[in-house]
């Protein structure tokens, strides 16, 4: 089961953290979380900030990747050392399964630069 989730551009934050946000990070994406295949890291209704300049690998970390029918989710992606050229696709909440990749197949939206956690 994967759980998809909604771009958006003004969320619920006040107009001067969005400010902030933005001088910080000028080019930033704000992703409500659904569901509960990123917890504890990220849990439902948190707010997840992509940095959208950030479209290649560079470390593990995690990333808001596109699948091909359009949708964005968000994933912890790890380099597989043992095998070159090649990408681990996981969850954090461990009632999901990983998948690994080649790296030229993933497409990368951004990294996420920051959590902004609803209570």
């Amino acid at each position: 089961m994967i759980a998809h989730h909604q771009i958006e551009t003004r969320p619920w934050l006040a107009e001067t953290a969005i400010s902030d946000i933005e001088a910080r990070y000028p080019d930033c994406a704000v992703l409500k979380m659904r569901g509960d295949c990123m917890c504890p890291t990220i849990r439902e209704d948190d707010y997840a900030l992509i940095d959208l300049r950030q479209t290649r690998f560079r470390e593990d970390d995690i990333y808001a990747l596109q699948e091909p029918g359009g949708h964005v989710l968000v994933r912890r992606v790890q380099r597989i050392f043992a095998v070159s050229g090649w990408v681990r696709i996981a969850c954090d909440n461990p009632r999901y399964d990983s998948h690994d990749l080649e790296l030229m197949e993933l497409t990368i939206v951004g990294r996420i630069c920051a959590i902004v956690q609803r209570r």
